[in-house]
């Protein structure tokens, strides 16, 4: 009846509206049930044809409307570096000469300061030791050398510390090409802090430069006497 494909038509529009698919099968089906209610000839085949456009809008809005309630698996998160393990780096250990692609970088010295390095100088704390790192850095590229270099502690358990730039002699180098620099720290850290690996970084070198970070592996202090 006039009254039963009118109520057809308006719930066929609903799901269209709500679930935002499925236009390309309402319209024809619409189009079929008013053609039907209007028509006096073939009054059955429009019937029949409305009904079948009908079937087939509604399941697309039930397809539609049931591929936006199940949720899709999302990208594993890529993991953030954040430890002496997960920085892609080059490796070595304190001593070797390593190049990076912009510099050969060689920490000759990482350790506890003695009474020659003046530790008091650092007005240490109870609970803290100070400690000494030494460095030569070989510019291996045809350009100037001007970025800021970091250098990060770690332990087994990878609880990291930052060595402070503003403690670093010659933090802010100007190496020319094949010219080399020196570095150097004394600093404090916890008494209890053991560090085994250091990380070089560059901290202004920007994503587009070669500059790759080294993992020095931290001999373990021989035994006192």
């Amino acid at each position: 009846s006039m009254k039963h494909n009118t109520k057809r038509l308006a719930a066929i529009t609903a799901a269209s509206l709500i679930a935002g698919v499925g236009a390309s099968c309402i319209g024809p089906a619409r189009a079929a049930i008013e053609d039907g209610m209007s028509s006096t000839k073939g009054g059955a085949l429009h019937r029949q044809r409305a009904l079948a456009l009908s079937a087939a809008a509604f399941a697309a809005v039930a397809l539609a409307v049931g591929t936006a309630a199940t949720p899709t698996s999302a990208a594993a998160p890529t993991p953030v570096p954040g430890g002496a393990n997960q920085v892609n780096a080059l490796s070595g250990k304190v001593g070797d000469v390593l190049f990076n692609g912009v510099l050969r970088i060689q920490i000759q010295e990482l350790r506890d300061a003695t009474a020659a390095d003046n530790p008091a100088s650092m007005l240490p704390q109870a609970d803290q030791k100070v400690m000494v790192m030494k460095v030569l850095l070989r510019n291996g590229t045809h350009a100037d050398f001007t970025d800021l270099l970091t250098y990060t502690l770690a332990d087994r358990d990878g609880v990291t510390f930052e060595i402070p730039s503003n403690l670093i002699k010659g933090i802010n180098p100007h190496i020319l090409p094949a010219g080399a620099a020196r570095q150097s720290a004394l600093f404090l850290v916890d008494k209890d802090f053991a560090p085994v690996k250091l990380i070089v970084r560059c901290a202004t070198c920007g994503t587009g430069a070669n500059f790759n970070a080294i993992r020095f592996t931290i001999p373990a202090p021989a035994p006192a006497h």
